[in-house]
């Protein structure tokens, strides 16, 4: 259902890195379509079609996610967000992906979000990022809530689902 693919996970390395590189950096994104890409292209035989990538996340990946698909269309056709932290950064610029992303025009990519019902905290947030993308016209994304939370199990099956509805055939 799935054509191949090739995964690329670049790691987190530790708490305070993941604080300081996932949180909607131009310099994260520059280095994923402009450094980590063209070194996967260069040992996989990788499309450079938007349209067949995908960059997906969990948590405050998930907020790269779709941070760096709005940033770089040309190189993220699809965004697959687990638990985005949408709510990203606490204070005054709250919720600051969701209101750039409100102004522009609507974007070359589909959103595919899900979150576990029991995210209490994500779950207001991101359903603001879902209307506000519903609002712009991005009627091929999609908007999942599932019976669970804030963890790798529910994240699991929503992978593979996420996929097989941005990718399959």
């Amino acid at each position: 259902r799935v054509p191949p693919v090739a995964a690329v996970l670049p790691e987190a390395v530790d708490e305070a890195t993941r604080w300081a590189e996932l949180s909607c950096r131009p310099e994260c994104v520059d280095f994923l379509a402009g450094e980590l890409l063209p070194w996967a292209a260069g040992l996989l035989p990788l499309s450079d079609d938007p349209a067949h990538t995908v960059i997906a996340g969990q948590s405050l990946g998930g907020l790269t996610a779709a941070y760096a698909a709005a940033a770089a269309p040309h190189r993220f056709g699809n965004a697959l967000v687990q638990s985005g932290s949408f709510w990203w950064p606490v204070g005054p610029d709250a919720e600051w992906l969701t209101r750039a992303l409100a102004g522009t025009p609507r974007l070359p990519v589909r959103f595919r979000l899900s979150f576990g019902t029991q995210e209490w905290v994500a779950l207001p947030a991101a359903r603001r990022l879902r209307d506000t993308l519903t609002a712009l016209g991005y009627h091929d994304s999609s908007y999942r809530e599932f019976n669970g939370g804030h963890d790798y199990l529910c994240w699991r099956t929503e992978l593979a689902d996420g996929l097989v509805e941005l990718l399959g055939r």
